[in-house]
């Protein structure tokens, strides 16, 4: 919630899942591929609810 809450106090920006600090995608869990539920859940839990719209994107031909 911290780095969706920091996003919203400046001019917004992007927060990607299954990306470490240094780059590596190590991609999302297979219990968590589904996103619809993430604006729902960000807005419920912040004061001001926060509107936010998620997508997922798929990498082809990356590198190992």
């Amino acid at each position: 919630m911290a780095a969706a809450v920091s996003l919203a106090n400046t001019k917004g920006g992007g927060l990607l899942l299954g990306v470490e600090d240094d780059g590596t995608v190590t991609g999302l869990h297979a219990n968590h591929l589904n996103v619809s539920g993430i604006p729902s859940l960000i807005a419920n839990k912040t004061n001001p609810a926060i509107s936010v719209r998620g997508e997922r994107c798929e990498l082809q031909d990356q590198d190992s």
